[in-house]
């Protein structure tokens, strides 16, 4: 087995701020997304604690691909897909675990259970907590318990819960869709959860851009009217411009949940 430099992701998920963590996750989606689409593997495992940082080198790795599962059709016989385990039970964490994998049988599991669990650590990143966290503690049988919760979507609201209530609103709508009990209703693979995501990472920094120019503009319109003055305000004015055109992000991310 290879050894992947790095420390756990979850040795650091609650240092890191809002942006890097989503940085961090946009990463390992797309990764994933690429091993859905190219050889139709599924990871069923998908945790903070099997992602490694190399933040030497800005680094990010899957690991532990232990309970991976081949979920397509492949016809040549040297396909590296062939050689991934096709246990029907997986080795999954209870706290992430999706409705599919818990019921224990491999048939239902499609490239949407690890868009269940990509859902479950952003829920993570934004709370501090796995999502089934308090629904298993203390109870015989986690695997149930989930089950459960996942079908009635008991898990703790992310707006009472979220460390970051007024800039990651709708990230909420991502975590809602990409963890829906109906594995139909969810994002399709990991690379439509990570185009979501992305699009969510434009509009905050659209957003913030705006924020700097507003306080841009005030400094300009305040000043003496001056040759120098007017040179800012000009600028202010043409960096609106740029920023209403970043800003129709904000439609896309509603038609995508629509």
């Amino acid at each position: 087995e290879k050894h992947i430099r790095g420390i756990p992701w979850s040795d650091r998920i609650k240092e890191y701020g809002l942006e890097e963590n989503l940085r961090i996750l946009h990463r390992v989606a797309t990764a994933v997304g690429y091993v859905h689409q190219e050889h139709q593997v599924i990871h069923r495992d998908l945790k903070p604690a099997n992602v490694k940082i190399d933040e030497e080198y800005s680094e990010v790795y899957v690991v532990d691909w232990g309970s991976a599962l081949h979920v397509g059709h492949v016809e040549d016989e040297q396909h590296p897909a062939l050689h991934v385990s096709r246990a029907k039970h997986s080795r999954a964490t209870p706290a992430y675990m999706s409705p599919e994998t818990a019921v224990g049988t491999s048939e239902k599991c499609t490239t949407s259970t690890d868009v269940f669990m990509l859902g479950g650590v952003l829920y993570e990143i934004l709370t501090g907590d796995a999502p089934y966290a308090s629904a298993i503690k203390g109870t015989g049988d986690p695997v149930l318990a989930v089950v459960q919760a996942a079908a009635v979507k008991k898990h703790p609201p992310l707006r009472d819960n979220c460390r970051y209530p007024v800039i990651a609103e709708d990230l909420f709508a991502i975590v809602d869709r990409a963890m829906e009990y109906k594995q139909e209703d969810r994002y399709p693979d990991a690379i439509a959860f990570a185009e979501a995501l992305n699009t969510y990472r434009k509009y905050s920094e659209a957003m913030r851009s705006c924020a700097r120019i507003s306080r841009s503009f005030q400094e300009a319109s305040s000043s003496d009217s001056n040759e120098f003055g007017a040179l800012k305000r000009r600028r202010a004015m043409r960096m609106i411009e740029i920023a209403e055109q970043y800003c129709g992000i904000q439609e896309m991310l509603a038609g995508d949940e629509s």
